[in-house]
C-alpha cells in the first residue's frame, strides 16, 4: 500500500481540519484507480473548541466567553462530542481505504505508539478512545465515505486542562432554555500525559531533536508496519493549497450553517422583556418579543421592531444580533410609536444587550 505523511506547520484549526478532508478525497481518488493508499496526518492547533458535525455549539461549550476570549469555534465533518485544542495537544488522522477501515486497529496503532515513548499503561476505551486508568488521554472521531474513510484524535500531553474544563460549561441559562435535537458528547475525566509521565512532554512535537525519538516518529513505524505500508510519499502541500483553502473556507461557514435547529428563549420571569426564537441552519427563522417593559411601562412598537429585524433571515451569533439589536430603534420611525418610546429606546436596548449576554449570547 502507499502511504502519504503530512506533518502540518499550520497552527490554524480550520486549516488542518481541511487537510483531513483533503486527504480524504486524496485516498478515495486512488481507489478509485485501483490504487490502495494510506495517509497519516499529524497537527497542532491553536486554542480552538472543535464540535461534532451534529452538535449544537451552545450546549456543548460556553460560546459567547470563547467569543470575547478570541478563542476559535470550529464544527468539523466527522461526527463525535465537543473538543478542545490547543498546543499541548497533538492531532492525529489516520485515512484508510474504506475496506481497510477499522478503528479499533488504528487506535491500536495509536497506542502500541505511546507505549514505544514510555506510556506504559495506556489502554483502548470502548469508544475508541485512550485512557490511563480512570481519566482519557485521546478521544476520537470518524468519518466515513464509499472509497474511503479517516479516523482522528486528539492527545492530551501538555494541554490547559484549566481552559478545557471552563469552557467546555455552557451557559447555566442556556441548557435551561434552549430545546433541539442534536448529539451530546459523552463527558469523562481528562488527564494530560505529561502529569503521569512527566518525561513526556517534549515527546508531543512533531519533529524530533536531533538523535531522539518523538511519539510521531512512533506512529509513522507502526502505521507503515501495521498497513504494509510499501512505499512512503511526503505530502504536497504546495500542490494542494487551493483545495485545503477552499475546504477551510467552507469550514468556517460551517459553524454557524451547520448548527442543528432549536429554539431559545432569553429574558423571561424576572427580566423586562421576554424574546423567544426558532433557528435552522444558524439563521433565526422566526422571532417573537410578546413582552418587552422600561421602567414599568410598556413598549409595543419597539418590541415589534426587534422581531422583525431578528426575523429577517438573521445569523443567531452574538455580534449579527448585536448589530440587529441597534437598527431596531431606527425602525421606530417607520412605527406609531410614543414619545416614552423614542426617548427611552437606546437605553432599554442597551438593557436587552445587557442580559442577553449574561444568558450566553
Amino acid at each position: 500500500m502507499i502511504g502519504s505523511i503530512a506533518r502540518s506547520a499550520s497552527r490554524c484549526p480550520f486549516y488542518n481540519l481541511a487537510l483531513d478532508e483533503v486527504f480524504l478525497k486524496h485516498t478515495e481518488a486512488s481507489v478509485r484507480k485501483g490504487v490502495a493508499r494510506t495517509g497519516l496526518l499529524g497537527y497542532y492547533n491553536t486554542p480552538s473548541v472543535v464540535v461534532g458535525r451534529y452538535q449544537n455549539q451552545y450546549m456543548e461549550s460556553n460560546v459567547g466567553d470563547m467569543e470575547a476570549r478570541g478563542i476559535e469555534l470550529v464544527r468539523r465533518r466527522s461526527g463525535g462530542g465537543t473538543v478542545y485544542h490547543d498546543l499541548g495537544c497533538l492531532c492525529f488522522s489516520i485515512v484508510t481505504p474504506r475496506a481497510a477501515y477499522e478503528p479499533q486497529r488504528s487506535i491500536e496503532v495509536v497506542a502500541q505508539s505511546l507505549r514505544d515513548v514510555g506510556v506504559s499503561d495506556v489502554a483502548v476505551g470502548k469508544r475508541h478512545d485512550l485512557w490511563i486508568g480512570d481519566d482519557k488521554i485521546c478521544g476520537s472521531a470518524f468519518r466515513l465515505n464509499n472509497e474511503a474513510a479517516y479516523h482522528h484524535g486528539t492527545l492530551l500531553f501538555e494541554t490547559r486542562l484549566s481552559e478545557l474544563k471552563g469552557i467546555l460549561q455552557p451557559n447555566p441559562h442556556t441548557t435551561a432554555h434552549m430545546k433541539g435535537k442534536s448529539v451530546a458528547s459523552v463527558r469523562s475525566p481528562v488527564v494530560n500525559i505529561s502529569d503521569l509521565y512527566p518525561n513526556t512532554a517534549k515527546l508531543r512535537y512533531l519533529h524530533s531533536e536531533q538523535g531522539s525519538t518523538d511519539f510521531f516518529d512512533s506512529l509513522e513505524k507502526n502505521w507503515a508496519s501495521e498497513y504494509s505500508v510499501s512505499e512512503v510519499e511526503t505530502f504536497d502541500f504546495q500542490n494542494h493549497d487551493t483545495d485545503i483553502n477552499k475546504i477551510a473556507r467552507e469550514l468556517r461557514m460551517l459553524v454557524v450553517d451547520g448548527t442543528p435547529k432549536f429554539t431559545h428563549q432569553f429574558g423571561g420571569e424576572g427580566h423586562q422583556f421576554t424574546l423567544k426564537v426558532s433557528v435552522s441552519h444558524g439563521k433565526i427563522a422566526t422571532a417573537e418579543m410578546p413582552h418587552l417593559v422600561f421602567q414599568g411601562q410598556e413598549m409595543p412598537c419597539l418590541a415589534d421592531c426587534i422581531s422583525n429585524v431578528l426575523d429577517y433571515d438573521q445569523r443567531f451569533t452574538r455580534s449579527e444580533i448585536l448589530k440587529a439589536l441597534d437598527l431596531a430603534v431606527i425602525g421606530l420611525n417607520f412605527s406609531e410609536a410614543s414619545d416614552y418610546e423614542f426617548e427611552n429606546a437606546d437605553d432599554c436596548i442597551e438593557g436587552i444587550k445587557e442580559v442577553l449576554l449574561q444568558q450566553g449570547l
